[in-house]
């Protein structure tokens, strides 16, 4: 995640680029069905290293799109426990991390380090802010 928290329509690209360098981007939710959907192990260590569910949240893609109609995209750990009231559009393993939409957010960008020599983010570590890692 990013240090910082940033609007829907900031410029998510130029935010995690200068936060985590040139190699950065903003994480893609189909990227991590492909890399963690048939691991309930990494799914776990993932929202694991995203936090408690009420702290930690962030932006992310879906299909390369911010938003789906006027409500952005967010990525949260809910470490198989999604409320009732939480109305998600996808999940992970179980409900461990969950993609939520919702308009008027401040949020940090969920980034992916891209591998040098590397076109696709598919297998790139996800990095984390202040998560002891």
């Amino acid at each position: 995640l990013t240090a910082g928290t940033y609007g829907e329509d900031d410029d998510w690209d130029s935010a995690v680029k200068e936060e985590w360098g040139s190699d950065a981007e903003v994480a893609e939710w189909n990227d991590l069905l492909t890399d963690v959907q048939g691991s309930m192990s990494r799914a776990v260590a993932l929202a694991k290293r995203l936090g408690p569910w009420n702290e930690r949240s962030g932006f992310i893609r879906r299909g390369g799109q911010k938003r789906k109609g006027a409500r952005h995209y967010f990525a949260v750990p809910h470490h198989g426990q999604q409320p009732e009231w939480f109305r998600y559009e996808d999940t992970l393993c179980g409900g461990q991390i969950s993609l939520g939409s919702w308009q008027k957010l401040r949020l940090p960008i969920l980034t992916r380090l891209r591998r040098r020599g590397r076109r696709s983010a598919a297998s790139a570590p996800l990095s984390t802010v202040g998560s002891g890692l």
